[in-house]
């Protein structure tokens, strides 16, 4: 029974360092996707954002199937899913293509298996809580461990197989999963790992003449045990947190080779990363059974190394100060995740911690899963010559409804200031006038050169990529002295 115990742990320990830190380690293949399909930034991101989403936000149907059908059978669908999904990825010619594979089938998947992994490591040390609170922990933190290495793993594979062998081998390697189903079908048989309120609910179903009827009583009582005030404060702060942790790391390669970080820099920054959510996702376990410390301790110096972690990334200037603000936001992983579990094991009734983690997970998903879009969808529109010259092309953001209100608040702010300091002679983008009324102006002057046969001189000026050419530290100057508020143009 003993050993039984620490093979579960093992087995459960490699499929969520496979399957669930994959869909955060899952940027490193943003610049081979955006290459190898074609696709703009928003489009490559977008198939990130869907992997994180599915398998979080599927989490409540996974915790409900777990409890329907049992832990063996739901794994076994799992190792079915991931696998095939990235194997019929390496035959996509087309990015959209990966949303379904990866995105939506291995989403699936990876979501079945890792709260699999999460509900069979609570039910078999459930007779000894310390016990079961240290292998939680030991768990949560083995996704970290392998998101140090995953990185490295996918750049070598990208770089020796191309991106669509890469697809190919991490279906053949996820076929390794199947032997955390043998060992669950095992354990099943032996009545190990049964679940007794399922029991009890079939021998309730055998006396009641609806079966329906207890069916709904079931889920009822659940829902009503979920809908409390701390748990809802906890699934909300911890979707909102990750889902903008999550936005990061879809973007995180592509941040840093903004800021001008090369590649060998931003992997140890994701090294990094790692390192402290390792540490932040050991802490609360090891700390709880040493204090007995309440679990929302953790989750709020959690929240706030998020904060400061995400500041120091806007605000950074050199590697080192970047450094720490990734490593910040590595601590709100692992503290947040490792904290909610701990708390939904201490609060919730056994036989609902499943239905319990996968609402939290579907939560988190749905909030993540439009991270990738978030700021705007970026298309490129042919200007003007040969169209098989990116240079002929210029780039518009067709931005999200957030965006659009926040660039409104914005411009609010600017238009009273700046409209004092123009010319009479500026009509465009100004209110109450029109560059009609300046066609207008130039037809008559040109009309009254013709009539008193007068030499008329008109000079246009197109200025090539204008835009692209304005000096941005010039601009933030001249916006002060026009008069515009510290608060809008701090740069």
């Amino acid at each position: 029974m003993d050993s039984s115990k620490w093979i579960c742990l093992a087995l459960a320990c490699m499929v969520s360092g496979m399957l669930f830190s994959l869909t955060f380690s899952f940027g490193a293949v943003f610049v081979e996707m955006m290459n190898t399909y074609q696709a703009d930034r928003s489009t490559a991101a977008t198939v990130q954002s869907l992997l994180i989403g599915v398998s979080l936000s599927f989490g409540v149907i996974s915790g409900v199937l777990i409890n329907k059908f049992g832990l063996s059978k739901t794994t076994f669908v799992s190792s079915l899913l991931v696998p095939l999904g990235f194997a019929m990825s390496y035959f996509v010619t087309d990015i959209y293509h990966l949303y379904i594979t990866i995105g939506v089938i291995a989403g699936i998947g990876i979501s079945l298996s890792h709260v699999s992994a999460v509900i069979s490591v609570s039910r078999i040390f459930a007779d000894n809580e310390k016990q079961r609170v240290i292998c939680a922990t030991i768990h949560s933190t083995w996704g970290s461990i392998a998101g140090i290495i995953y990185p490295y793993f996918l750049k070598w594979l990208v770089k020796s197989y191309g991106l669509s062998g890469t697809f190919l081998i991490l279906g053949g390697v996820y076929c390794n999963t199947f032997c955390f189903f043998v060992f669950l079908w095992q354990q099943h048989r032996s009545g190990t790992l049964s679940d007794r309120s399922q029991k009890r609910r079939k021998a309730e179903n055998a006396s009641q003449v609806s079966s329906l009827y207890m069916e709904a009583r079931s889920i009822f009582e659940t829902l009503k045990l979920l809908i409390s005030i701390p748990f809802l404060c906890l699934i909300i702060g911890n979707g909102l947190t990750l889902a903008s942790l999550n936005g990061y790391l879809e973007h995180a390669f592509d941040i840093a080779e903004w800021k001008g970080y090369r590649e060998s820099e931003t992997k140890e920054l994701f090294v990094i990363l790692n390192c402290l959510n390792v540490l932040a996702t050991i802490t609360p376990g090891l700390v709880k059974c040493r204090f007995d410390v309440h679990p929302f301790i953790f989750l709020i110096l959690s929240s706030l190394a998020g904060c400061v972690g995400h500041m120091l990334i806007y605000a950074s200037t050199n590697y080192l100060t970047y450094a720490v603000a990734s490593g910040c936001v590595g601590l709100v992983s692992g503290g947040i995740f490792s904290g909610s579990i701990i708390f939904i094991m201490e609060t919730m009734q056994k036989e609902q911690v499943s239905v319990a983690i996968g609402s939290m997970l579907t939560v988190n998903g749905l909030l993540s899963a439009g991270s990738g879009q978030l700021f705007g969808r970026g298309c490129p529109l042919p200007k003007k010559g040969d169209s098989g010259l990116c240079s002929n092309y210029r780039g518009i953001t067709l931005l999200s409804v957030p965006a659009k209100i926040f660039n409104r608040v914005i411009l609010e702010q600017l238009k009273g200031p700046v409209d004092k300091k123009l010319r009479d002679q500026q009509a465009g983008f100004r209110k109450d006038r029109s560059c009609t009324d300046q066609i207008a102006t130039l037809r008559i002057i040109i009309e009254q050169s013709i009539e008193w046969n007068s030499p008329l001189y008109i000079n246009f000026v197109d200025y090539e990529k204008a835009i692209d050419s304005l000096d941005r530290e010039m601009l933030w100057k001249l916006l002060r002295h026009y008069g515009v508020p510290q608060k809008v143009c701090k740069n």
